[in-house]
């Protein structure tokens, strides 16, 4: 480590193994012992040898990825982490930028509050909700109006989650709330609207009255006005056409005011004629118009005595000739062939017999029906008409009364009941009412009854209408 011991090797070794025992725990140094180069041994604590300053072996580091000299440029405190950066944009960027900003869609579609639905299903339907109740409730039919939830998970989570009174909703209630949603989502999706919420809306609105209040400016260039006065060629074309325009202007003026004022009646004459080019070329046009169509006053004929033309020839004295009398012949009277031929005799005329129209039978006027009145009136016949399966059969019964429930829940609670009124419903309340009684299944008592041929459903068609009842809530 010095000029004569900088590659030493450290030899921990005891000069004495009865001395060594006896040293001080403090006194550890004067065992250890240093070889030199040369070969030769010596203790430690010896002055001559004591380790020096210089170095051969330099320490290994990392290559360093800058110079040590290097200047760094002090980073700026930009802020709080939490605070919005400023962008910074190109002056052509930001030019642009403001450009497409001006062209910005408007945003029109109307908006409508979700607290004023809310509120105003709870408050017709008596439902008495606690604060946290209330809020997840508003949850649930937002979620549904912004198309992330369906009708059948909100079903459930009304069900789950929310309770009046400290009592579930039943099912009907539920149901009832679940319609009304889905119509008032239909009449919202046709107006192309849009659920928000309060905060939300008033965000808008703010933003609204920022954007009129702040017109964006639009960075607009200054496009150079290019004159006739610049080039003399189009300033001598320009005074030609406006010299040559003026007197043809005048000439046609002067004209159009003498034939108007020969034409108008005295009480228009007064009147004033437009001025300027415009208006002789316009005049020129009135003119020819009222030319055409004024009538034309009738020409004086004058009739002159009518001169007789002597002719030369002589003229002959009336010469009186002589009379010849005719005697006139007369002809005799010849018999035609009517008064000749014998009458034929006249057949006697036998009367035709009269055959008597089929009249039809009187039948009752037809009245017209609505859905409701159809599901109503529905037979067993009919029922049969409308598919080919019974299942098919109830598929359209429920068609039927999905269409009412678009137009409004009333009219599908009616069309339920107009269902459960039908002559195939009382068909299927028999079979079910005669079982319990009877204490018999289905299939005996409907074999039964076609044996004695009464009119009823089959096994199908009733398992069929069973199922339909658990699709119809009301």
């Amino acid at each position: 480590m010095g000029d004569k011991s900088s590659a030493l090797t450290f030899l921990f070794m005891s000069q004495n193994n009865n001395s060594s025992s006896n040293l001080e725990p403090n006194l550890w140094s004067d065992s250890l012992l240093v070889k030199d180069e040369g070969g030769q041994i010596h203790p430690w604590h010896q002055a001559n040898i004591n380790p020096g300053t210089d170095l051969i072996l330099s320490p290994v580091f990392q290559p360093a990825k800058v110079l040590l000299n290097d200047k760094f440029l002090a980073v700026e405190k930009s802020g709080h982490a939490k605070s919005p950066a400023r962008h910074a944009f190109h002056p052509d960027d930001e030019a642009e930028i403001q450009a497409m900003a001006a062209n910005l869609p408007t945003d029109d579609s109307k908006k409508y509050s979700l607290e004023k639905i809310i509120d105003k299903l709870i408050s017709k339907h008596n439902l008495h909700l606690s604060a946290e109740h209330h809020q997840i409730f508003s949850d649930i039919f937002f979620d549904f109006f912004r198309n992330r939830k369906n009708a059948i998970v909100i079903r459930e989570d009304l069900s789950r989650k929310i309770s009046s009174d400290k009592n579930i909703l039943s099912e009907e209630l539920i149901d009832i709330l679940v319609g009304v949603a889905k119509v008032i989502k239909e009449n919202i999706n046709k107006s192309a609207g849009l659920v928000v919420k309060e905060v939300d809306l008033l965000k808008i609105n703010l933003a609204k009255e920022q954007t009129k209040k702040e017109p964006i400016k639009t960075a607009k260039e200054d496009l150079p006005v290019v004159s006739s006065a610049n080039q003399p060629e189009l300033a001598s074309l320009e005074k030609e056409l406006n010299a040559a325009w003026n007197q043809k202007g005048e000439a046609t003026q002067t004209e159009i005011e003498n034939i108007l004022h020969d034409l108008q009646p005295a009480s228009v004459r007064g009147g004033s004629l437009p001025t300027g080019q415009a208006g002789a070329s316009d005049g020129k046009d009135k003119v020819k118009t009222k030319l055409e169509a004024a009538p034309t006053a009738p020409v004086a004929v004058k009739i002159e005595p009518k001169v007789e033309i002597k002719s030369q020839e002589p003229v002959l004295a009336h010469v009186s000739l002589p009379k010849v009398s005719r005697s006139i012949q007369t002809e005799p009277n010849r018999k035609t062939m009517t008064d000749v031929l014998p009458k034929a005799p006249v057949a006697p005329v036998t009367p035709e017999p009269v055959v008597e129209s089929f009249v039809a039978p009187a039948k009752a006027p037809v009245n017209l029906t609505g859905p409701v009145e159809e599901l109503s009136a529905m037979t067993l016949q009919n029922f049969r008409r409308l598919a080919s399966g019974p299942a098919e059969q109830a598929e359209k019964i429920l068609a039927k009364i999905a269409l009412l429930e678009k137009d409004s829940v009333t009219k599908k609670a009616q069309g339920i009941e107009a269902w459960r009124n039908s002559e195939v419903y009382r068909l299927y309340l028999d079979l079910g009412e005669e079982s319990l009684k009877s204490a018999k299944n289905i299939a005996a008592i409907i074999k039964s009854r076609l044996d004695n041929n009464q009119e009823t459903l089959s096994v199908e068609e009733f398992a069929a209408i069973s199922d339909l009842n658990k699709n119809l809530r009301f």
